[in-house]
């Protein structure tokens, strides 16, 4: 095989009797050719440009608003029972108490 047109000059070797033979194309374009051994058989090639692989495309979920919700009510409880914690400690502790901290 030979190439007759084409972006790229190619030429395969002779292939032994049930030998065969291959080749990847690495540039784009319309490639002819004729076989060597039979010059009456010619026929064409198109080749395409690889197709650039894509990364897989991240899918953005939004925050679900029951779920936030449910963080920020957490959050507010925590912070009250934190309050109300040091406000009970701060109110049942004795003068000798205050004396030993100043």
């Amino acid at each position: 095989m030979e190439t007759t047109s084409g972006p790229a000059s190619l030429h395969s070797p002779m292939p032994n009797k049930g030998g065969s033979w291959s080749y990847t194309f690495t540039t784009a374009g319309t490639y002819g050719y004729v076989c060597t051994v039979h010059p009456g058989m010619t026929a064409r090639i198109v080749v395409t440009a690889a197709a650039c692989e894509r990364l897989p495309h991240r899918v953005h979920h939004p925050l679900d608003p029951l779920l936030v919700l449910a963080g920020v009510i957490a959050g507010v409880a925590v912070l009250c029972l934190l309050l109300v914690g040091s406000r009970s400690a701060a109110a049942t502790a004795t003068p000798s108490d205050d004396a030993k901290q100043s």
